[in-house]
């Protein structure tokens, strides 16, 4: 299907370094409050000289402050990791369902961590990463249970990823790395919610402007994710509706948008790293902070990873198409009437192909049926 770059090793890199510093704190008692206190009690005319000895702290609350303690890990990067695990079941779970779940459910627990407004703008972005994460999950289990043709590319995909993985574990750099990716997916939701709940920010000279430009990016955000599941909807149902699915999809959306999948989902992870961006400026304008400027980091390498794979997928399967059905007319008056999409020139196509990389077990022969997903 598709490869995942070096930016995802380079976005793990950056992530376990940030996490070092603010999460994984120790705390440890000093020296004085763990001794015992030493008091003279002066001597009086009917007694010597006492000393007494009292402990600093009750013995109840002793072991809270003399025994090292772990901050805890913030649960939005196990809900980014944790779903890409199932990749060690069946390989494709790792872009498919671990992909649905991953920005899914770290959206879901920002919400119930840090419940907004119904109709803020903050639970309006995060709403929109719970309904691509959900809707793709769903779409998949249901045609993969329906359909016979899309097992097999399942059945492919572990085959190929046997090949390259002697044993299941060996996986694990792999769906530690898109797992990463996941969570940088997820980071502008977290901006933007931060920057709804900083009552300072939201006083800031021309805060208004900003926020406007954050709902329209998710507005966007959301039609672009709409775009993806009615290509999805429309490739399936076109393709069930024949005996011999293999066959190019010319109707409906597909009459002039040539590969909705991934032209949404570019759109919408763009305005979803925009929004972010957006967020962070005013945080950061209000009070530096580097926990704030490394999210925006993450959430910039986790954007860039992904546009490059959709960006090459789109790529490939335009000159798969080409290669397949380039000779006949109804490809010719398709191409004609349709756009492609964004996608990468041919030049970096060939750099892209040549380097060295992450691969998805997935084919180009069967990605232009598999729909929505890395």
């Amino acid at each position: 299907m598709r490869r995942l770059s070096a930016t995802n090793l380079l976005l793990g890199i950056i992530i376990s370094s940030c996490l070092i510093s603010p999460s994984l704190g120790f705390q440890t008692t000093s020296l004085k409050s763990a001794l015992p206190q030493l008091h003279l009690t002066p001597p009086s005319s009917s007694s010597s000289l006492k000393l007494a000895i009292s402990p600093s702290s009750s013995p109840a609350t002793a072991p809270a402050t003399s025994t090292t303690r772990l901050n805890a890990v913030p649960i939005e990067l196990w809900t980014s990791i944790l779903p890409p695990t199932m990749g060690f079941v069946k390989s494709e779970w790792i872009v498919s369902y671990g992909y649905g779940f991953g920005v899914a459910l770290s959206a879901l627990s920002l919400l119930l961590k840090q419940p907004q407004q119904p109709f803020s703008i903050a639970t309006v972005h995060a709403a929109a990463l719970l309904f691509y994460g959900f809707r793709l999950n769903t779409f998949l289990f249901i045609r993969n249970r329906l359909s016979s043709t899309y097992r097999e590319i399942a059945k492919k995909i572990d085959e190929k990823s046997k090949e390259r993985f002697s044993t299941r574990i060996a996986r694990t750099p792999f769906v530690v790395s898109c797992g990463l990716l996941y969570y940088g997916l997820y980071l502008p939701v977290l901006l933007t919610s931060k920057l709804v709940s900083d009552a300072t920010a939201n006083s800031s000279v021309g805060i208004g402007i900003g926020m406007n430009v954050i709902k329209l990016l998710v507005g966007l955000q959301w039609f672009g994710y709409t775009i993806a599941a009615v290509g999805d909807l429309t490739k399936s149902y076109v393709k069930a509706s024949e005996k011999n699915g293999k066959f190019l999809v010319t109707s409906g959306i597909y009459s002039f948008l040539r590969h909705p999948n991934f032209t949404g989902e570019i759109l919408s992870w763009t305005c979803n790293s925009l929004a972010g961006t957006i967020a962070a400026s005013y945080l950061l304008r209000n009070k530096f902070s580097f926990k704030i400027l490394s999210y925006l980091g993450l959430s910039m390498i986790g954007w860039i990873g992904m546009i490059f794979v959709h960006l090459r997928a789109t790529t490939n399967l335009e000159e798969r198409q080409k290669k397949e059905y380039g000779n006949t007319d109804t490809y010719k008056k398709w191409i004609k009437n349709t756009w492609s999409g964004w996608k990468l020139g041919a030049s970096s196509t060939k750099t892209a192909t040549t380097t060295t990389t992450h691969e998805i077990t997935m084919d180009e022969e069967t990605q232009e049926d598999y729909g929505s997903g890395i």
